[in-house]
């Protein structure tokens, strides 16, 4: 799911239904897009897990009205608890791996939180609209469910009835469909394990359209619903949907559901939802597209088993969609996207990927864009940056086909085994720093060089005490005239020096220049010798993109700045300041109105006691 303006929500636990297994829905539905209304019954075949069992519960909000549940052709007693509760009774006590049935039938004005859960809608002005988003808790405000995430239903069928005019999408496959001279009717069947909050139904007066994909000798059928009056601007859009999906299937094996379909259905929401194999979605960007289609293998074929793992599936997601920038995108477009991911990563101090149990109640903390999807993200590149593409994909690859987690749930440690079988290394420092625990690295990197001989000091400051001192790889990027080399430094503590021979005399550094790692802040210094303080002024970030600030070591006195270029030309003059200035005051040289193109410049600080020269590095 992508990220929507979502709002703070208290929700109950769902611990209560451990005393027996679903096996299957039947879902009979009517819904007609004029009315917030919905009305039917859902079958349910269970398996008993212990003995001793003479009742079973259901979640589903008091807002809907239960008129009945039927269990072997009579009425069972009920109680609706005015928790949202269904719990049903039976006369005799069922036998432990027994299976048995029963039927609740029901109506009423759904409930709506957090997402939506049951949304009455319009489109094309005044078109109305029926779609369902029940992630994380909303699957009980509109239907009697066992909304856990540790029981898949095995499968369902799903049969709408809605007014003539409309058609409806639905999981799985489309059986049949039918209309007499007032409603439509139709038959999807899913035959794979699906859970809860993945069960979903859109209604309104669709166009469809498909798509195909071959590959492997098969054919998959992309299934498209979609407002007339978007047809036409999507099109060429959801089209590329067949290109995501060959190179997801090349970077992850099979589609998890390749006997059934994938398609997309359009909704009133901005973002899009990965209902299990056709995601509702707002719009067709490329970067969407791929997110949710993602899904279907991080988050549907395996699935979170606590919202405090959400990242499995939403770092995952986010994950492919910025490869899938990689691969169709230019390189200055994927560069792009990492570095804003970046500066939002950091744009606060603190904040894990995994989601405090205490949290798990807060849909905003759970969906949190920063972390739970961003983070986690650039968690999973430094990964692969760590690992090298082939062991790193391998890794993903042996992790969707662990028979354990297969159309099941997986938990962090799932991900991190598998990772560690293909690495040959142990990552529980790694997964502690950047997962469980909060915040991002900041570097002071100063150097000296003696013609080809280059000594590096590395510095580093946390955003967050959690953690101590991050352990990282970290890529240096040398210049020289006319030669370059990546320097990769094995950092493992506070003041680190490395001692580097080159085949060239440096001119500059860039650090992390193909935005790698998350950090932010960092400085680099050249220096006559590194272990003295730098004489004078401080200029950083060098190199820099977007800001530059100079920093005084002594009191003195400002006159002026002055920014040249690499050949002496005047960029930039301040003008006569004539300020004081305190030892540790920073100044911001604000020239960034001069569109300054990417190279080498110098700035020229002017006080009453001498005049300080500074090489600085514009870099993208």
């Amino acid at each position: 799911m992508t990220n929507f303006n979502l709002m703070n929500a208290g929700y109950r636990g769902n611990g209560f239904a451990e005393n027996y297994d679903l096996k299957y829905h039947r879902f009979s539905w009517f819904l007609d897009p004029k009315q917030y209304f919905i009305s039917g019954e859902v079958m349910s075949v269970f398996s008993i897990v212990d003995d001793s069992t003479n009742f079973i519960e259901f979640e589903l909000t008091n807002s809907l009205q239960v008129d009945s549940v039927i269990y072997q052709a009579k009425k069972a007693a009920i109680i609706h608890k005015p928790g949202g509760i269904l719990r049903i009774s039976f006369t005799n006590y069922l036998k432990k791996k027994s299976l048995d049935s029963i039927i609740v039938f029901y109506h009423g004005q759904p409930e709506s939180n957090g997402m939506g859960s049951f949304v009455k809608d319009i489109h094309n002005s005044n078109v109305p609209v029926i779609w369902t988003l029940s992630q994380p808790y909303g699957s009980r405000d509109w239907w009697p469910c066992k909304h856990s995430l540790n029981d898949k239903v095995d499968s369902i069928d799903v049969f709408i009835k809605t007014t003539k005019g409309n058609i409806a999408a639905s999981n799985g496959v489309l059986v049949s469909e039918n209309t007499d001279s007032l409603y439509y009717y139709c038959h999807w069947k899913h035959r794979y394990p699906i859970a809860a909050y993945l069960i979903a139904v859109a209604v309104t007066n669709y166009d469809r359209f498909s798509d195909w994909v071959f590959y492997n000798n098969k054919t998959l059928e992309i299934l498209n619903y979609i407002y007339p009056e978007d047809v036409t601007t999507f099109r060429s859009n959801i089209a590329h949907t067949v290109d995501v999906m060959l190179f997801f299937i090349e970077k992850f094996g099979f589609y998890p559901f390749d006997t059934e379909k994938y398609g997309h259905a359009q909704f009133g929401r901005n973002g899009g939802m990965e209902h299990q194999t056709m995601s509702f979605m707002g719009h067709f960007s490329e970067m969407l597209v791929s997110h949710e289609l993602a899904h279907q293998w991080f988050g549907d074929y395996i699935t979170c088993n606590s919202w405090q793992d959400i990242w499995l599936n939403e770092s995952l997601a986010t994950f492919c969609d910025g490869i899938t920038t990689e691969r169709f995108q230019t390189k200055e477009s994927y560069l792009t996207l990492l570095k804003n991911r970046i500066n939002a990563i950091t744009s606060e101090p603190n904040g894990s990927v995994f989601v405090p149990a205490a949290d798990t109640n807060s849909v905003s903390r759970v969906f949190n864009y920063r972390l739970s999807y961003q983070k986690g993200a650039m968690v999973l590149s430094m990964l692969r940056f760590m690992m090298g593409d082939s062991s790193f994909f391998l890794a993903l690859r042996n992790y969707l086909n662990d028979p354990a987690l297969r159309f099941s749930y997986s938990k962090t440690d799932d991900i991190q085994k598998h990772m560690e079988a293909v690495y040959h290394n142990n990552l529980d420092e790694f997964f502690d720093s950047w997962i469980y625990k909060e915040g991002y690295p900041s570097y002071h990197i100063t150097y000296y060089q003696v013609k080809n001989h280059l000594k590096i000091k590395l510095n580093q400051e946390q955003s967050h005490h959690s953690v101590d001192f991050f352990k990282l790889q970290l890529p240096i990027l040398v210049k020289g005239l006319y030669q370059d080399t990546l320097l990769l430094l094995d950092n493992t503590y506070n003041g680190q020096i490395f001692d580097v021979n080159l085949a060239f005399e440096a001119d500059t550094l860039f650090f992390d220049p193909e935005y790698k790692l998350i950090t932010s802040k960092n400085i680099i210094t050249k220096k006559k010798v590194i272990d003295d303080e730098y004489e004078g002024v401080l200029v950083f970030p060098n190199p820099t993109f977007n800001q530059l600030y100079f920093q005084f070591t002594e009191p003195s006195y400002l006159k002026n700045v002055l920014v040249l270029d690499a050949v002496g030309n005047l960029i930039y003059h301040s003008g006569e300041l004539n300020v004081g200035v305190t030892a540790g005051e920073i100044y911001h040289a604000d020239f960034w109105d001069n569109k300054l193109k990417n190279g080498l410049y110098f700035i020229r600080i002017e006080t009453s006691e001498m005049i300080f020269v500074r090489r600085f590095v514009i870099y993208p």
